[in-house]
């Protein structure tokens, strides 16, 4: 390593480089935030164009339609429960990724909030010790927290099993007109 390098890192090692890890930490943690904020967009339109394909079903199904006709509907709520499962898949890849991202630049910041926060909300948890717990409208007693992303990812699972249901009465009312 040359002279002009080994002086060109050793200014780097000081207050320079913890600024800019800082303002890099900033940024990331603001992207990682935004994406939190489109997840729950995404999320919003995932809801209503699940309960606009079952409350057109209920309400357009015909007596005398065909099979095919009545079936139509819930089929398209099937696809997209299942399209909806794979988009929160891919999310959850993309935080996790965030979040290991986080970690790795905190480990230069003199507080580790980040790690902190989450190490913190899980101890809690576990030992019951959660002080807001009781201000969580989603706390079930014995059956624990139930958080965001518990919910999250129950929702496309019951719009598909509502779909899903929607389907079987279909059949089986078309086996009885035969």
């Amino acid at each position: 390593m040359s002279e002009s390098e080994a002086s060109k890192d050793s200014a780097w090692e000081g207050e320079e480089r913890r600024k800019a890890i800082l303002e890099q930490y900033k940024l990331y943690v603001d992207i990682a935030d935004r994406a939190a904020a489109r997840r729950m967009t995404a999320n919003a339109w995932w809801m209503s164009l699940q309960t606009a394909l079952v409350a057109a079903t209920v309400h357009l199904w015909p007596e005398g339609s065909s099979f095919g006709r009545a079936c139509l509907l819930p089929a398209l709520g099937c696809l997209a429960s299942i399209l909806w499962l794979l988009w929160l898949l891919a999310y959850a890849r993309v935080a996790h990724i965030k979040g290991q991202v986080i970690h790795a630049t905190e480990e230069d910041l003199p507080w580790q909030l980040w790690h902190l926060e989450r190490a913190t909300s899980r101890c809690a948890a576990t030992a019951g010790l959660n002080p807001a717990a009781a201000l969580e409208p989603w706390r079930f007693g014995r059956l624990g927290s139930w958080d965001m992303t518990r919910i999250e990812w129950r929702l496309p699972l019951l719009f598909f099993v509502v779909q899903l249901l929607l389907l079987l009465f279909f059949f089986v009312h078309w086996l009885l007109l035969l």
